[in-house]
């Protein structure tokens, strides 16, 4: 068909062919500016990636440096400041010299505060509080999920096993992968040593008496052998372990009765703490330690009262307790392991490093186990075989029992202050009226007025 012009005339069906490939053309197109933009844009992302990583990398190695500074300038007085709230072997360093040269007791009656290893990357020695506190529970940092001591304990029992109703934990090791197995007993390992130091510096820091220790060991682990030396000579000062539930209600019997008479002679003295009881009392008490491995392993419900009941009372009274916790471990019916752990401190021991409640955010280097124990046990026992033994709350022994039978000055001012003497008592083997001293019932001396005191 040709125009009246005389030009050519396409068709309708030609001309619809070469608009739907011009659109085609089009899409093409299109598509090829949006992929092309795409790949800016991701680039151009890319680039800035890059660059705010090297920035956030630069202030943070800028940060780390002045950090680091920081702790240089500050490492003496931080040690300085630790040494003073550990002092002798509650802060020695393991391989210091000194565990071998004796003069382990820091000063005081006992050590507050114990060594327990040093500020991750530095030198900077990290100490926490033990005899001013309740006491630690020790778990070992596979058991923790998030490895965050945000979280409160029962996080760890929940994750070890724990059901709803509190009556037990889930053995780890049903449907638990064999590495978590392997690193809960490397774990494990780590826990029962921080708590086996912890010991050994708070009696060889302590003065002769100053520290009781007590253990309830139901695996036997033997890790209190450390101080078996002093358990052979001072069982009162270290005793040894016991291992079965009646061992245990034994010991808690002992603590409970110690419990209760220092709360009632607080009382009666209008005191709340056991260190002002320590400072106005003739008696030298001393901080009584209990050490309870692998919980809850051997804990039934009766004995988890009883360690309830003395966690509660603990501080004030001079009683803490040092506890590991074994996630892997069965609890007894009754028995909620969150009741006794969430009164204690948390420390989180492993392989990697050792976190602390008291010290948040702060990574700590476990120190190596003090290597020369048997000169420490040596110290322990020269210095407690040279002390006396501590005063008790009962009546004063008579003097002539104990001043070699001459009287003292202090009975003899007495005597004289006296107005009333008791009369003579009429007893004697011979059936003559002897007077006798009514405290060790010894005859009294020619001449004496009063036979109640020599």
């Amino acid at each position: 068909m040709r125009a009246a012009s005389g030009d050519a005339v396409e068709s309708p069906g030609r001309v619809e062919e070469r608009m739907r490939a011009l659109a085609g053309a089009a899409r093409r197109l299109v598509v090829d500016a949006r992929s092309v933009a795409a790949q800016e844009e991701s680039a151009a992302t890319t680039r800035l990636s890059a660059a705010q990583r090297a920035q956030v990398v630069g202030a943070a190695l800028l940060a780390q440096q002045e950090a680091d500074a920081l702790v240089a300038q500050l490492a003496p007085r931080l040690a300085e400041h630790a040494a003073s709230l550990a002092p002798g072997a509650a802060g020695f360093e393991p391989g210091d010299d000194q565990w071998r040269r004796g003069g382990l007791a820091g000063g005081p009656q006992w050590a507050g505060f114990v060594r327990v290893g040093a500020l991750a990357g530095t030198q900077v020695p990290v100490v926490l509080p033990l005899l001013d506190t309740a006491g630690w529970c020790v778990l070992p940092s596979a058991a923790v999920p998030d490895d965050s001591l945000a979280d409160d304990v029962s996080a760890v029992t929940n994750a070890a096993g724990t059901d709803a109703a509190g009556d037990g934990v889930a053995a780890g090791a049903v449907g638990t992968p064999d590495d978590l197995v392997e690193r809960l007993g490397q774990d494990r390992s780590v826990c029962l040593t921080v708590v086996q130091q912890a010991v050994l510096r708070a009696v060889a820091a302590s003065e002769p008496f100053g520290v009781q220790v007590e253990t309830f060991d139901p695996q036997v682990t033997g890790v209190m052998g450390v101080l078996g030396a002093v358990t052979s000579r001072f069982g009162q000062v270290v005793s040894r372990p016991v291992h079965d539930a009646q061992g245990l209600r034994r010991v808690l019997a002992g603590l409970g009765e110690a419990s209760s008479m220092r709360a009632h002679r607080m009382a009666q003295a209008g005191l709340n703490r056991f260190e002002e009881l320590q400072a106005t009392s003739r008696s030298s008490d001393a901080h009584r330690v209990l050490v309870v491995l692998d919980y809850p392993r051997g804990v039934d419900q009766a004995a988890q009262i009883d360690l309830v009941r003395l966690v509660q009372t603990g501080r004030e009274r001079g009683i803490s307790l040092l506890v590991t916790f074994d996630p892997t471990a069965q609890a007894a019916p009754g028995v909620d392991p969150n009741d006794l752990l969430d009164l204690l401190s948390t420390v989180l021991a492993g392989d990697d490093g050792l976190w602390a409640e008291h010290l948040p955010d702060v990574v700590v280097l476990p120190d190596a186990p003090v290597s020369e124990t048997g000169a420490v046990c040596r110290d322990i026992v020269e210095r407690t075989s040279k002390a006396e033994l501590p005063r008790s709350s009962s009546p004063r022994p008579c003097p002539r029992a104990t001043n070699g039978g001459h009287q003292s000055s202090r009975v003899t001012a007495w005597k004289r202050r006296s107005v009333s003497p008791t009369p003579t008592l009429p007893l004697s083997d011979s059936g003559r009226g002897t007077r006798r001293c009514r405290t060790c019932w010894s005859p009294a001396p020619s001449g004496r007025a009063s036979p109640t005191s020599c």
